[in-house]
């Protein structure tokens, strides 16, 4: 069971309420493993935070559906799907988001396709803020923009939107673990299709307060090569990478010593 999911099924046992957002996306999910294990580091965070009522929407990723489907095993070798899942993710957040509450706050998880599927959201968060239900129609034209890099372009659109949207969303806290590049191959249609936002998805943005990245020291295999952040982190944002003993599935796995949660778990203390 990953980290991701463990984290998913606690927030979601802690009920629902105005205080928002968590929004979880991984890139697989063990559905038989047991969710009241009382072991691990995500039932300390539910400790923890089991005053704040959370929301939770959980991806399960790019060809995690069926991993014996031709349509999964597709999605997982070339990224298709990634698409949809930044998209419902966003939907999600923008219909639940309460716009006239200063509590709100956006937390964005993730591992592996999964954590580029969440580094993708909160860059385009960071563009264009968060669309109102009723300017929600414009999210796909928009979309297209900033997959482009067409940021005059997008800009303009935004302008023209001000009245159906939020400018200066904040996203409190991104974490991955182990980010790779959605289609796991070099030739996916994915990165052809993300080639002109490329080196803006290795940058922590202003929106960004908190980001955490843990990834695999001993991963040797092309197709895992972690994405790390190359930019300095701008003044007031919190920028952690740190590199683990073992492979990619180790640091997605529910180990004892979990950095990425107990970064979570202690934001208070920041």
């Amino acid at each position: 069971m990953t980290n991701v999911a463990k984290l998913a099924r606690c927030v979601d046992r802690m009920g629902r309420d105005d205080l928002k957002l968590p929004t979880i996306s991984d890139s697989r999910r063990d559905s038989e493993s047991s969710p009241e294990d009382e072991t691990d580091h995500v039932v300390k965070l539910k400790g923890r935070y089991g005053v704040v009522r959370q929301l939770v929407y959980y991806s399960s990723g790019v060809g995690a559906q069926s991993s014996l489907s031709i349509d999964s095993q597709f999605a997982g070798l070339t990224g298709k799907g990634v698409t949809a899942n930044i998209l419902n993710a966003y939907c999600f957040i923008c219909n639940n988001f309460n716009f006239a509450s200063t509590l709100d706050e956006i937390v964005l998880v993730g591992f592996s396709r999964g954590a580029f599927t969440v580094r993708c959201l909160a860059n385009f968060i960071s563009k264009v803020g968060l669309l109102r239900r009723q300017g929600l129609p414009f999210l796909r034209p928009l979309f297209r923009l900033w997959k482009r890099g067409e940021t005059t372009k997008l800009n303009q659109m935004a302008d023209v939107l001000t009245s159906l949207h939020l400018e200066g969303v904040k996203i409190e806290i991104l974490a991955e673990w182990d980010t790779v590049s959605a289609m796991g191959l070099p030739l996916g249609f994915w990165k052809r299709e993300l080639s002109s936002v490329q080196d803006d998805l290795n940058k922590v943005l202003e929106a960004v307060k908190n980001a955490f990245l843990a990834f695999a020291l001993d991963e040797k295999r092309p197709r895992f090569k972690p994405m790390l952040w190359m930019n300095a982190p701008k003044a007031g944002t919190i920028v952690k990478q740190c590199a683990f003993i073992g492979c990619h599935s180790d640091i997605g796995g529910g180990e004892p010593r979990c950095w990425a949660l107990y970064s979570v778990t202690s934001m208070d203390d920041i």
